[in-house]
């Protein structure tokens, strides 16, 4: 076993996981606004949300909260979801550091990252590999595609955009 060697692959791989991640954002942005603006009246936020953890939380409230909106309920909620399992393991990969002393089975990447807490900080570790990095980023590309969908059913509902992504 031999340390995990950081390589124009890995970089790569990475990269590509950081751009595909941008094909989950901005739908997400996209009906966060239009949730502001057409749902809320500021009743659950006095700004538009911008951390993806308030995005989320907005959401949600707004959706469940509009009955108008029930039939993009279980959609969107399911999108929100796997937009925070995602977001988890894109942070954990693009805020952590490659362990690159540690003797590892062949492919296998240890990424550790610090852990805040209130009054300890803890490092935490996840086991990866190029192949995970891989699908990590099919998965994003999937959601994305997933997001575009549901843009597109709340612009045609709210009666905004006619809004079409080929």
């Amino acid at each position: 076993m031999q340390p995990f060697q950081l390589s124009d692959e890995y970089y790569t791989a990475l990269g590509k996981m950081t751009v595909a991640w941008n094909s989950v954002e901005i739908p997400l942005e996209f009906i966060t606004g239009v949730l502001f603006v057409h749902c809320d009246e500021t009743r659950f936020a006095k700004r538009l949300p911008r951390p993806l953890e308030r995005k989320i939380d907005f959401c949600r409230k707004c959706v469940d909260s509009t009955p108008d909106l029930s039939a993009f309920r279980d959609g969107i909620f399911q999108i929100l979801d796997r937009t925070e399992q995602l977001s988890d393991a894109r942070h954990h990969m693009i805020h952590g550091l490659v362990d690159n002393f540690t003797p590892v089975p062949d492919g296998m990447i240890i990424i550790r990252k610090l852990v805040h807490g209130q009054t300890e900080h803890s490092l935490s570790e996840r086991r990866t590999s190029l192949g995970d990095i891989a699908r990590l980023t099919q998965d994003m590309i999937a959601l994305g595609a997933a997001g575009n969908h549901a843009v597109e059913w709340l612009g045609k509902h709210v009666g905004i955009l006619e809004i079409g992504f080929d």
